[in-house]
């Protein structure tokens, strides 16, 4: 409780509720345009959120130190998520 888990469970619990109701603020003729799309909005973010991982918000390090005489110490920090391989093989031009 002091760590703030049971909060986040409790949200996580309310926010099971907000596609429901935004999309019942989407469909309704009466709201206003403005709340439409952003109930629009928030639905795409909510239905998007399978493409992040929680709670990996961590990027890939890679740290390289030259010894001397053509000799590498290299700690990478692990593979990158799929959809980011190709953009860091483009962008490394010794691969």
């Amino acid at each position: 409780m002091l760590n703030g888990i049971a909060a986040q469970e409790s949200a996580a619990k309310i926010f099971t509720e907000a596609p429901e109701v935004l999309g019942s603020i989407l469909r309704d003729n009466r709201a206003s345009p403005r709340h439409r799309i952003e109930a629009s909005k928030e639905l795409r973010a909510t239905a998007r959120s399978d493409d992040e991982k929680a709670g990996d918000t961590s990027d890939r390090y890679v740290i390289t130190i030259n010894l001397g005489n053509d000799e590498r110490l290299v700690v990478d920090s692990g593979p990158l998520p799929p959809k980011r391989i190709k953009e860091v093989l483009d962008a490394d031009p010794e691969q």
